[in-house]
């Protein structure tokens, strides 16, 4: 494993060396902080974005995202789901992926890794987020994945005072050849099976919601949701110290 001293997330983009021409994708989008680096590096002709928004990340989320990044710049945000967007686009299509959703799920089993890195080009990055101990499953996906196809694995420092969205480091590899090999059958379920308890407790919480919208003003509602964000980015701080300790 190749430690990237300095890096943050943010920073992959150096990977890419002098290149300007290059096409990039995140799958997970949320706010857009990351896409709108990733347009602003100068190093893309054209990048994508692709997230659902259809839970408590929400329409509006979208529509931050869109300005975050810039609705006249070289940038298209998809809204759907990793799978329908993966039929888009062919194969060796991308020189840059950046997965950013499902981490504690293992990207849902390793499936969603499995299914995109085929559409990055060789040579091209293939990379994602919270590479973690707090992301155990997503860590054993990953390893499982750079050992079966020879690559170097590359980390990135963690943003452990939260000065970058990602809290945990980053990890990616340089993709050398066609891709081979099978998330593990243990590796599978077990994502899967995280990923239905996932997305159970993201509907609880897009009711909740939705029923809090139609109660209190939206001034209100807006500030609530700010409170609820800062609070588990503490909860997740300590739980980062106490790992360290």
């Amino acid at each position: 494993m190749k430690h990237l001293a300095g890096y943050t997330r943010f920073d992959l983009t150096n990977l890419l060396g002098d290149r300007t021409d290059c096409v990039g994708i995140e799958l997970g989008v949320a706010a857009g902080q990351f896409s709108a680096a990733m347009v602003k590096s100068g190093k893309f002709r054209q990048f994508w974005g692709v997230d659902m928004y259809a839970d408590t990340h929400d329409t509006k989320q979208y529509c931050d995202a869109l300005k975050a990044v810039g609705i006249d710049e070289n940038y298209k945000l998809l809204r759907m789901t990793f799978d329908e967007a993966a039929d888009l686009f062919p194969n060796q299509y991308f020189d840059f992926m950046y997965l950013d959703g499902y981490a504690s799920s293992g990207l849902e089993g390793g499936g969603t890794l499995r299914k995109w890195a085929s559409k990055v080009k060789i040579g091209g990055i293939i990379a994602g987020d919270d590479y973690h101990e707090e992301c155990p499953l997503l860590q054993d996906v990953v390893d499982e994945f750079v050992e079966q196809n020879q690559l170097e694995l590359m980390t990135t420092e963690g943003a452990f005072d939260f000065s970058a969205y990602g809290h945990y480091p980053s990890w990616a590899v340089y993709k050398k050849s066609e891709i081979v090999g099978e998330t593990s059958v243990d590796l599978q379920k077990e994502g899967e099976r995280i990923a239905e308890k996932f997305k159970a407790k993201k509907k609880r919480a897009k009711r909740l919601d939705d029923l809090l919208r139609r109660l209190i003003p939206e001034t209100t509602h807006a500030r609530l949701r700010d409170w609820n964000s800062k609070r588990k980015k503490k909860r997740r701080m300590r739980r980062s110290k106490s790992n360290t300790d």
